[in-house]
């Protein structure tokens, strides 16, 4: 079985290592061995109960392995002094239309080059990638858009030191199989980690784990978006599946070995600022299965976060580095996770404004919307917030340079 991804980071496990490095001891190459048998012979069976493939295959990776106001508050002061693991999530990205115009007349990193440094400043990175990257395959046929990069355009993501890819969306299968196989080469081959597609059902969902500050992480990525075909099974390669029921399972045997379980989602409609009740109760039911964060993409505009049970819910970011210009776009979000290294806990969730209304420029240069700029959209965010949860808008706050902030504990 191949190696789901490579990674060099703090720590970064396979799901299923194929065998240990050569430079393992002889007895930690068998043990490896042992468990991809053990995995294998789980799958081949059907198993699906928890404590069964998915359990034993995460428990196996991880043995190896609003008041508005004008200055910070002591919360954030002493999360500041203690630092914080900082988490950064921003959402849908592709190279199409007028990003790839802006390439062709200013470079590859024009649209997102005064971005690169919040990136920089993060201890890990997250976007949606909602393209193939690949110079081989067969566009998808029954699709209005299809989206596809150059394997270049690798360089971008490893200029903002992108450590993992979500390809649990409707468009990573846009090129077929072949394209996202040379997809998933080229993000490995770029030191890139990537979660939410994958050779089957078994692999695809993740979990990716990692760890930074002797914190323990597993993310898992879903779409709930998508022709069947490119949907994962036990035999074929595609996205994991958002309404496969093992996503509980998966969710609780990731809860064991990590202390953050972060699972994204790929839901929701399109242009609409609002999760419907169906997301709500089902975000909510992961949370009560174990996760501790939800992060969600695919309407295109930002929708609310709300805390519940002391866990993080953002159900829409928004796009990122998206290439239209229409009507119903919106300025978006990055959410930034920030984790107490001592309790282990998400303490806030910071909310960065970033430019958005791309009609109101004439061009895809990304940048954050400075404290002018995101009056509006803090006027609108807070009331998507309140109409989630009254508790959460309490902890809203807001702040000089733009940015945000709720409060998660």
């Amino acid at each position: 079985m191949k190696e789901q991804f490579r990674y060099s980071g703090d720590l970064c496990i396979p799901l299923f290592p194929a065998l240990a490095s050569r430079n393992s001891s002889p007895l930690l190459r068998r043990i490896t061995v042992i468990v991809a048998v053990v995995g294998l012979v789980a799958c081949s069976s059907g198993q699906s109960r928890e404590g069964g493939t998915d359990a034993v295959a995460i428990a196996a990776a991880a043995a190896f392995h609003p008041a508005f106001t004008s200055k910070l508050s002591k919360a954030e002061a002493d999360a500041q002094k203690a630092g914080s693991i900082k988490l950064l999530f921003a959402g849908d990205t592709h190279f199409q239309w007028g990003v790839a115009d802006l390439q062709q007349a200013e470079g590859r990193m024009a649209p997102l080059a005064a971005l690169a440094p919040v990136f920089h400043a993060a201890d890990f990175r997250v976007v949606n990638l909602e393209t193939s990257i690949s110079d081989r395959g067969q566009p998808f046929v029954r699709k209005s858009y299809i989206f596809n990069t150059p394997p270049e355009n690798i360089s971008v993501l490893q200029n903002l030191k992108l450590d993992l890819a979500l390809l649990g969306n409707n468009h990573s299968m846009d090129m077929g199989r072949v394209g996202l196989e040379r997809t998933l080469r080229a993000l490995r081959r770029a030191g890139i980690a990537s979660v939410g597609s994958g050779p089957d059902s078994a692999q695809a969902p993740g979990p990716f784990l990692f760890s930074r500050g002797g914190v323990r992480f597993a993310v898992l990525s879903y779409s709930g978006i998508g022709e069947a075909s490119t949907f994962s099974t036990r035999s074929r390669p595609g996205v994991a599946n958002m309404s496969d029921l093992s996503i509980y399972q998966r969710v609780r045997a990731a809860r064991r070995v990590a202390d953050q379980v972060i699972v994204s989602l790929h839901w929701g409609n399109e242009y609409y600022p609002r999760a419907d009740r169906k997301q709500i109760k089902f975000a909510r039911a992961l949370i009560d299965a174990g996760a501790t964060a939800i992060i969600g993409h695919h309407p295109h505009v930002p929708q609310g976060i709300e805390v519940y049970r002391g866990r993080v819910i953002c159900y829409s970011l928004g796009n990122f580095l998206f290439g239209s210009i229409n009507e119903d776009q919106t300025h978006n979000i990055m959410a930034q996770l920030e984790v107490d290294p001592k309790s282990k806990q998400i303490d806030r969730v910071r909310i960065m404004p970033v430019l958005g209304r791309y009609r109101d420029t004439g061009n895809h240069r990304l940048r954050l919307l400075d404290a002018n700029e995101a009056g509006e959209f803090w006027e609108e965010f807070y009331v998507l917030v309140r109409d989630l949860s009254r508790p959460t808008v309490k902890k809203l706050r807001v702040y000089p340079d733009g940015s945000g902030t709720i409060s998660v504990r």
